[in-house]
């Protein structure tokens, strides 16, 4: 059933990569996105084994919303309030040659979705389709969206004019990524129109804004944007490698330097036998690496989102350090903070996972006890304030640092200022506990001058952020000037996506 779809604007619209648009964009669109959050408070959100949805008639107008992360990639209808379909991003393929077949004779199958994915097979490779926010594996994604497509409707998205797309692009993004993006819209999934956008601006509308500054904790990057009204700044964008995977492959080593092995649940079977208690059987498994490697970092990122918390900063220190330089700042949290009748866990909650037991323990699938559960969550994302323990040449800044370093691309401290005031936190990561108001008051500290306002929507919707913007922008009806059309594209070829969308 339809839930939170969004009213579509009477007029104009907000410009997230750069195209000319009226002054007053910015402000309605926030207003739009004001109603859009209020929607979704009344509705529960979307789940990505939703129905699908009927085939829509060739005359009738839609816009497919797409966001390919380096973990996940969600995808939906413009004017929904959350991705009906979020799968990994990363495709497997199966090379088998059986001992009476040739070698040219070996055939190879590319599936994707989290259960052909896990679906065990010794010869499987798992390969991702997004690295570092720009797609790497253009098969992959041809074939992402296709069961995406499969999955949203009944016999396929059809054909038409009216067919749009609206895809979210990373900050590195090259013009080579784009025309290889417009040909496989256009030729392949028979699109009517096109609009790519940069994800920062679509984090701000989310959240009911057009100008301010984006942090974006993502799996393979961490990166500090700056937009003034739509407008990304190119020359104040800070990326560091400091994302989620790092966080997992750190706790699987120090798990490891502990004695701990994780394994992948390809490895045991699981049984409850009479007297109730649970059997593990390893079994002989052999796999690829890729495939392993996979599967070993989901189970820690299990983990990892169950025990991470983030340590809190004396509020007396962060007061007196303030009062010296002039700056502050507060966590806001949107509305729209509950999903499915619970309330989420507030910033800095010590409620415990439920996979964590009292006694400080965390059981891995297989048995496996680990003990001090917490105290390791907490030296983990410790690292996301000071990464200096991980002896990286490449990554020397945390996460306040990296924000404001970004900030000096601008051309005044006037512009920084005003950005500052409103910094919106959105990934996976940013719902740990504790994160959102240790991140506000080292902001304090280092600011100087600068009064700031952390903004934080609730947990589902951190981590489908830009979607959402994509969602909200999709449904503005004076978006219509600025997506590139068929004939655009058949006349110009890809550098129509290029000058309406820089």
């Amino acid at each position: 059933r339809e839930v939170g779809a969004a009213s579509p604007m009477a007029s104009s619209a907000v410009s997230p990569g750069g195209s000319a648009m009226p002054p007053a964009a910015g402000a309605e669109a926030e207003a739009h996105a004001s109603n859009h959050r209020q929607t979704e408070t009344a509705a529960p959100a979307k789940r990505a084994e939703a129905a699908p949805l009927a085939a829509i008639p060739p005359s009738e107008a839609f816009t497919v919303v797409v966001d390919p992360g380096s973990w996940s990639f969600k995808c939906g209808l413009a004017g929904d309030d959350a991705p009906r379909v979020v799968i990994p991003a990363a495709t497997v393929s199966t090379h088998s040659v059986p001992a009476a077949v040739s070698a040219p004779a070996q055939k190879s199958s590319l599936r994707v979705g989290r259960a052909e994915l896990a679906s065990y097979d010794e010869h499987a490779q798992i390969k991702d389709v997004v690295v570092r926010g720009r797609v790497v594996n253009w098969e992959g994604f041809e074939a992402l969206l296709a069961y995406s497509e499969a999955s949203l409707f009944e016999g396929g998205a059809g054909s038409g004019a009216g067919k749009r797309y609206l895809i979210s692009e990373g900050h590195e993004a090259e013009a080579a990524d784009r025309q290889v993006m417009a040909e496989l819209l256009f030729e392949k999934f028979d699109a009517g129109a096109v609009f790519v956008s940069k994800s920062a601006p679509l984090n701000l509308y989310a959240c009911a804004r057009s100008s301010g500054v984006v942090l974006d904790i993502g799996a393979d990057l961490s990166v500090a944007s700056y937009v003034t009204e739509g407008f990304l700044q190119k020359k104040a964008v800070l990326a560091s490698p400091l994302g989620g995977r790092l966080l997992c492959q750190t706790m699987l080593e120090r798990l490891e330097k502990r004695g701990i092995q994780v394994h992948p649940r390809f490895t045991f079977t699981r049984k409850v036998t009479r007297d109730g208690k649970l059997k593990i059987d390893h079994v002989s498994a052999p796999s690829q690496p890729s495939f392993a490697k996979f599967w070993k970092l989901d189970e820690v990122e299990s983990m990892l989102h169950a025990v991470c918390r983030v340590r809190s900063v004396a509020a007396a220190a962060i007061g007196s350090a303030g009062s010296k330089t002039g700056s502050s700042a507060q966590v806001v949290a949107l509305e729209g903070d509950h999903r499915g009748g619970e309330p989420a866990a507030a910033e800095g909650s010590a409620a415990s996972p439920a996979s964590v037991r009292e006694s400080d323990t965390y059981m891995l699938p297989d048995g496996t006890a680990v003990s001090s559960a917490r105290s390791l969550g907490a030296e983990v994302a410790e690292l996301l304030f000071d990464p200096h323990p991980l002896q990286r040449s490449d990554i020397g800044l945390g996460l306040p640092d990296l924000v404001l370093r970004a900030g000096q691309g601008l051309p005044s401290a006037d512009a920084r200022r005003e950005l500052l005031a409103n910094v919106v936190l959105c990934g996976g990561l940013t719902v740990a506990p504790g994160l959102a108001a240790r991140f506000a008051g080292e902001l304090a500290t280092k600011a100087r001058g600068i009064k700031s306002r952390v903004i934080v929507s609730g947990p589902n919707e951190r981590r489908y952020n830009a979607w959402i913007g994509g969602s909200i922008l999709g449904t503005l009806n004076g978006l219509s000037d600025v997506w590139v059309s068929r004939s655009e594209y058949l006349d110009q070829g890809s550098k129509a996506l290029g000058r309406k969308c820089p």
